[in-house]
């Protein structure tokens, strides 16, 4: 199993119908509330996630925003599990309810295309954001 570092940026235009799966995203792993408002720490762990991969690749990145036990403001594992969302509504990713990171572990999962897939997914996750409100006691 090879450690992927390049995507291809030919499919990584974002589609309506992508977008449109990571809001649901959102809104099933309650990043936003009942009310659409969502606390401004998703903000900068969403945004953060595709650094993380870029700096570190796919698996390392997963790893790190899946650990519970992360000394952060809120749950990380919230943009995980709404990334997993969008690959298992959009790309039909048949994920078998392991953890990401147990899923990437498997022989051959960890792939180019899975990785153009991820990123896909995590930039519609930033732009689906974009149509909440941050939380109104939250720093503009």
């Amino acid at each position: 199993m090879g450690i992927v570092k390049s995507v291809n940026s030919d499919k990584m235009k974002l589609n309506e119908e992508l977008i449109r799966t990571a809001i649901k995203a959102i809104e099933h792993e309650k990043i936003a509330d009942e009310n659409g408002q969502y606390k401004r720490q998703y903000n900068g762990y969403i945004a953060s996630f595709g650094a993380a991969i870029i700096q570190s690749g796919l698996l390392p990145a997963v790893i790190f925003f899946e650990n519970a036990n992360a000394n952060s403001e809120e749950n990380k594992t919230k943009v995980i599990n709404a990334l997993v969302y969008v690959l298992k509504e959009h790309y039909k990713l048949a994920h078998i309810g392991l953890p990401f990171h147990s899923y990437l572990l498997q022989e051959g999962r960890n792939t180019p295309e899975l990785l153009n897939e991820v990123n896909q997914a995590a930039a519609a996750l930033k732009l689906a954001l974009r149509t909440f409100k941050k939380m109104k006691d939250e720093k503009e």
